[in-house]
């Protein structure tokens, strides 16, 4: 039996089903939260690209990657890309 055959596995998964109105709201609630730790980058230019970070996870895109999120932005990638990475 595979993990998630296992009954309990499967509650959980089904617990974890959100509806659209369950997370309606949720992006300006996140994005509060965010505002709170912009002051933590010391550089506008840390702060501008973690905006921009944010705003492309927060969007429609497809994919949430740095490359997507700086083609909708109109930005280079070397910033947004060496951002992302000094993260990891």
């Amino acid at each position: 039996m595979s993990l998630l055959d296992h009954p309990e596995a499967q509650a959980l998964l089904n617990d974890a089903i959100l509806s659209p109105e369950t997370v309606r709201g949720c992006a300006d609630r996140l994005t509060g939260f965010f505002q709170r730790y912009l002051p933590k980058f010391y550089r506008i230019e840390q702060r501008e690209n973690a905006t921009t970070v944010i705003r492309g996870l927060l969007s429609g895109l497809e994919r949430m990657t740095w490359e997507p999120i700086v083609i909708e932005a109109g930005l280079p990638r070397k910033p947004i890309q060496s951002f992302v990475g000094a993260g990891q």
